[in-house]
């Protein structure tokens, strides 16, 4: 009984060598009825082809695909740049306070935040005074942190006195490292994530969107108020590699489009990956499209 096992399990592999899943030869094409769309359009990318495996790489921050076989980098000089709108009551101060930690936990609320360290680097930048999106400078803070192993967190900090009606918003936030040869090299920004936190008077609040953070609620009647927006901690001199979004999977039916909506003005470089692979081998086709995506 047991030579007659050993036979059959032979029997098997040889089969199986002989007989290996040959990977099909792969077609695949990407083509949009324009190059240019406004902001909220909906693009759609016409697919066609046999890929099993198609990932969707959109060219925004954190989604390029040119940015998804590298490692941390280290060096360089990380820099903080926006814009702010002041709107409303001009105070005799600005209301407003730009913040570092360097030990935020984040746990975003009250007592995480007052646990934490901060520095004000306010007076680093220029706010606005009551014209619409005022360009703050790049921001260099490489005097704060210098290690790649210290992760910081920005924070806006919002006060305003009784009865003020006073409000920020805060936009085309980037967070860039800059190499000595150069390079820019995307670290954060407003899409990576914000959290609003209240500290006093909640009816007045940051709200916090892909493109922007503002405060509403205040009023000529309204109660005192402090409220943060706190970023995620971040690493100022690291970047790590970028994801695409897997739109299709050998399990999946096959898609004739893809669709999908841009909220940020710019030109991006759409790349489509499609493959198809077995334990064997592997067929890729990369695609590219240059989008200009306009107000």
């Amino acid at each position: 009984m047991m030579k007659y096992t050993i036979i059959l399990i032979l029997f098997f592999l040889a089969v199986t060598s002989c007989n290996k899943v040959v990977t099909p030869n792969l077609d695949f094409n990407v083509t949009t009825n324009s190059n240019t769309y406004r902001v909220g359009d909906t693009v759609t990318f016409n697919l066609s082809g046999n890929p099993n495996y198609i990932v969707f790489y959109s060219g925004e921050f954190g989604k390029q695909y040119m940015n998804t076989k590298r490692g941390y980098l280290t060096g360089g000089k990380p820099t903080i740049t926006f814009t702010s709108t002041l709107t409303d009551t001009i105070l005799p101060d600005t209301s407003l306070n730009v913040l570092l930690s360097l030990n935020f936990t984040g746990t975003n609320n009250k007592a995480g935040i007052a646990k934490a360290n901060w520095t004000d680097v306010t007076d680093r930048f220029s706010l606005s005074n009551g014209v619409a999106n005022t360009p703050s400078g790049a921001v260099d803070i490489s005097d704060l942190v210098s290690s790649d192993t210290v992760p910081v967190t920005l924070a806006f900090r919002y006060r305003i006195p009784p009865k003020r009606k006073t409000n920020w918003t805060i936009q085309n936030l980037f967070i860039n490292t800059i190499m000595s040869a150069g390079d820019t090299t995307p670290i954060y920004n407003l899409t990576s994530g914000f959290t609003a936190v209240d500290s006093l008077n909640s009816s007045i609040k940051w709200n916090v969107s892909t493109n922007s953070l503002f405060t509403s609620g205040s009023s000529v009647s309204s109660a005192a108020s402090e409220d943060w927006v706190v970023s995620k901690p971040f690493f100022p001199y690291r970047t790590t590699m970028d994801q695409g979004t897997t739109i299709k999977s050998i399990a999946d039916i096959a898609i004739s489009n893809y669709q999908y909506i841009y909220n940020t003005a710019g030109k991006y470089t759409v790349t489509i990956v499609a493959q198809n692979a077995n334990i064997y081998n592997s067929k890729v086709i990369v695609k590219t499209i240059e989008l200009t995506i306009t107000p």
